[in-house]
């Protein structure tokens, strides 16, 4: 499939029928269809879709976790207070809900578009990290995750339901 063909949009709601679809075709978390119309009227979220002749192939949803607070003085006040240890974190987070290509459309370059999409919209927000979580069966969305130089930070035990599996937590440092 050629690049140039892929158009990458913002979610609308007449679009969320075909995000169901895919979400389903693809085993994700179940998100209804008020979750995504929330989803795209939620000002923190991200919800873009990638197109081929107005064909959706495929989604991502994200929330940007901008800490608008950050007060460098008033972390290293509060981290020589507690002699060095703080919870307070300066960086700006993003965290990926859901991430999914059309099984017929994988594997020709749009996962990766889509993607990169989201990393240049989450740079121009200032995020310093990416996370996600992830079946640990999905091999697929791992090695892609990998290519795409994520590492794995940790495992949630039995995170997933239908069927009971844990979860991968993976990060993206920019």
């Amino acid at each position: 499939m050629k690049s140039e063909s892929i158009k990458i949009t913002v979610l609308e709601a007449a679009e969320i029928e075909k995000v169901l679809k895919i979400q389903m075709e693809c085993n994700l978390t179940s998100w209804n269809y008020i979750d995504y119309l929330k989803a795209i009227q939620n000002d923190e979220l991200v919800t873009l879709v990638a197109k081929t002749k107005k064909e959706i192939n495929g989604f991502i949803v994200a929330r940007l976790i901008i800490n608008k607070d950050f007060n460098p003085i008033l972390l290293k006040q509060k981290s020589s207070e507690k002699l060095g240890q703080t919870s307070y974190s300066p960086e700006n987070e993003a965290e990926i809900y859901s991430f999914a290509i059309a099984k017929k459309y994988q594997n020709k370059g749009i996962g990766k578009q889509l993607f990169s999409k989201f990393k240049e919209m989450a740079k121009k927000n200032e995020i310093d990290l990416i996370w996600l979580e992830v079946r640990k069966s999905n091999i697929n969305a791992i090695e892609f995750y990998k290519k795409n130089n994520f590492s794995q930070s940790y495992q949630r035990k039995n995170y997933y339901n239908n069927p009971t599996e844990d979860g991968i937590v993976m990060k993206l440092v920019l």
